[in-house]
């Protein structure tokens, strides 16, 4: 995963989350959100990260996780 951690808030039925998470795992999500629109809101807050709990299933999102990346590539071809 990224060594560099943020602080990602997350808006889903009128309820928003914090939660910290790789800056690439971070990236990931904002990208499907933007081609799936599932969540009311996300965005990557300033400054530190400390004190929150992690992304639950955040190794899904970082794409340096090879063998997640290549499983669910696998799992959604036809």
């Amino acid at each position: 995963m990224s060594a560099r951690t943020v602080h990602l808030q997350i808006a889903l039925g009128g309820v928003v989350l914090h939660y910290a998470a790789s800056a690439d795992a971070a990236e990931a999500l904002i990208a499907d959100e933007q081609m799936h629109h599932y969540l009311d809101e996300i965005a990557v807050i300033p400054g530190a990260a400390t004190g929150l709990v992690r992304l639950p299933c955040e190794q899904l999102y970082d794409p340096t996780v090879e063998s997640l990346r290549t499983a669910m590539q696998q799992r959604n071809s036809p």
